[in-house]
């Protein structure tokens, strides 16, 4: 059978190969076995190896390969949710069938006030979840001996509580989150492959990348390969610096290693840069020049200044800080815990949220946050110190594991400005990062743990972000809020 008792028992004598999504018994909170990346949290803590680990391209499955004696397939790769595409309802007009859970999503999005915002919803958090993809892909992949993996699907499957996990929708058409050329970068025969430490780095480091070779396609491949950093262009202002034209030749079939490549990022950083971050690629290409895979890497100025002087900052609300907001100061408010908040997810919510929320509560297990990334506006001003795109992205990590967004869904018509997408369960309007003013004051609320963020380059970056933004003459919120109406926000049982 296949993925026999969700592996749990292990391998079956007399079979021919092993498809599951672990080989053997663990336990909650081990990941050895794992041989896929995401799971419900009723089957792995934290929802496994993607939302769990540090994010980086050098673990594989190879522990789990080694306890199976016979082949094993990774069964049912992936599985990560979007949120659902509405203009599909009128796809099933030639049909015969209704598509209820549909109108039903979008019932409870209008209720919820969000409607205006569900083809964003649907696009950033269906770019992410093509991101998460290609990382559990290419995991299978850089794993020696692993016998292959099968997806679920490539399209969306409506039952089981409707599952939007699928790179088409339940038509076979686009879902607009990758387009063929790039889902082939890391999804064929031969595919390249890098080994990395991290996605994010000091500027006073060295990127070290052992690039390798899929190559299943049954012949060898007779090309030879480079490998490159691109710095992405900003305006008309391309920048390419070679890191290693040399790789190896593949000899043979399999997994093959072409070299690895190293890289003193501080070279790329120039004086016009100053302290704001590097987006770049690192890239390889075959001997035609043409693109074969490439992952985004970010750099970051070896040291990282926090300016606080002059904002008060607060990890409550409480009397000093509502008589801070009404003389006029600028407050940085980091709240722990509120009343009205969901945890934080890194990667989207595993198959749907309502089916895995039961079967956790009836085997008494952590439910997932059941979040589906973020959406943001990466020409706000806020990010001219941490560029990002409108969705999550690998930087994301520290931030959003130490989140608890604030459920805002009393102010309405209100976008955060980093806003949390929630599942069709609940619609809840969800703030990582808001602001409003309050008196004479200025507020930024910023629901993460900022000092878990400094650990890392890109938590530091974003922490020095937010008072970069609050120093800043665009700090300047729209939204006005009366101490007692913030007040009902973080308080509602004062309602």
């Amino acid at each position: 059978g296949t993925n026999p008792f969700l592996g749990w028992q292990g391998w079956t004598e007399g079979a021919d190969f092993f498809a599951t999504c672990r080989t053997a018994p663990e336990a909650y909170g081990e990941y050895h076995t794992h041989v896929r990346t995401s799971f419900g949290f009723c089957d792995a803590a934290d929802g496994g190896i993607l939302n769990h680990f540090h994010p980086g391209t050098t673990r594989n499955f190879a522990p789990a390969v080694a306890l199976s004696p016979m082949p094993v397939i990774s069964h049912e790769t992936g599985q990560f949710q979007t949120y659902p595409d509405f203009t599909e309802i009128a796809k099933y007009d030639d049909t015969p069938f209704v598509p209820y859970n549909l109108m039903e999503f979008r019932r409870r999005l209008s209720a919820a006030g969000l409607t205006d915002q569900a083809a964003d919803f649907h696009r950033a958090s269906g770019q992410w979840a093509a991101e998460l993809y290609k990382a559990d892909i290419e995991m299978g992949l850089r794993t020696p001996g692993l016998g292959g993996f099968q997806l679920l699907d490539i399209q969306d499957y409506p039952g089981q509580g409707s599952a939007y996990v699928g790179i088409l929708d339940a038509f076979l058409d686009s879902k607009g989150m990758v387009t063929p050329d790039q889902w082939r970068l890391f999804c064929s025969p031969v595919v390249a492959l890098a080994e990395f430490e991290k996605y994010c780095y000091r500027a006073d480091e060295t990127l070290q990348a052992r690039i390798l070779l899929a190559n299943y396609s049954g012949a060898e491949v007779s090309e030879s390969f480079t490998c490159c950093l691109e710095r992405v262009p900003e305006g008309d202002e391309p920048f390419m610096m070679l890191v290693d034209p040399n790789l190896r030749q593949p000899e043979g079939e399999g997994l093959l290693e072409l070299g690895t490549v190293r890289f003193k990022l501080a070279h790329l950083f120039r004086s016009t840069d100053g302290n704001r971050p590097l987006r770049l690629n690192l890239v390889v290409k075959d001997g035609r020049g043409e693109r074969r895979n490439q992952w985004p890497i970010w750099v970051y100025p070896a040291e990282i200044p926090l300016d606080a002087d002059g904002i008060v900052v607060s990890e409550r609300l409480d009397g000093a800080v509502l008589a801070a907001l009404s003389g006029g100061a600028s407050v940085l408010l980091t709240p722990r815990d509120t009343a009205l908040s969901v945890g934080g997810l890194f990667q989207t919510d595993y198959w749907n949220y309502g089916m895995f929320k039961s079967i956790c509560e009836g085997m008494g297990k952590p439910v997932s946050p059941g979040t589906m990334g973020i959406l943001t506006d990466p020409s706000h001003p806020l990010f001219r110190s941490f560029p990002t795109d409108e969705h999550t992205s690998w930087q994301w990590f520290p931030v959003l594991k130490a989140s608890r967004p604030m459920i805002l869904d009393g102010l309405e018509g209100y976008r955060p400005l980093v806003q949390v997408i929630d599942n069709v369960e609940r619609n809840h309007r969800l703030g990582l990062v808001f602001e409003c003013s309050v008196g004479r004051g200025r507020l930024l609320v910023c629901c993460t743990d900022l000092a878990a963020c400094d650990a890392y380059p890109e938590g530091r970056q974003f922490h020095a972000a937010l008072l970069r933004y609050m120093h800043s003459g665009d700090f300047r919120p729209a939204v006005s809020l009366t101490p007692a109406q913030l007040e009902q926000l973080f308080c509602p049982e004062r309602r």
